[in-house]
């Protein structure tokens, strides 16, 4: 009978924990260093596009990293996005 008592315990105390760590939610995302991240490619006049890692906190940008891929098209290539989607930004 002490047994079933004591494992009785042990599974409420174990319960009790889980709900304590489970509401203060220690991985809150406010603490994190960024809100966002995302990749864009970044092309010049001579159609040579490059891919950046963007972070962003607060809709601003904190960190834009080369991923070192790249391509070079063809004089006549023309890129299908609007210009807005070109843009780098965090919106």
């Amino acid at each position: 009978m002490k047994k079933i008592n004591l494992i009785g315990l042990l599974v409420c105390l174990l319960l009790i924990f889980t709900l304590i760590l489970v509401s203060s939610n220690p991985f809150n995302k406010s603490s994190a260093p960024y809100d966002k991240s995302m990749t864009k490619a970044v092309c010049t006049e001579k159609n040579y596009c490059e891919d950046y890692e963007i972070v962003c906190k607060n809709n601003k940008i904190i960190r834009l990293t080369p991923t070192g891929a790249a391509v070079q098209f063809s004089q006549d290539w023309e890129d299908p996005r609007t210009p807005e989607k070109r843009e780098i930004s965090c919106e």
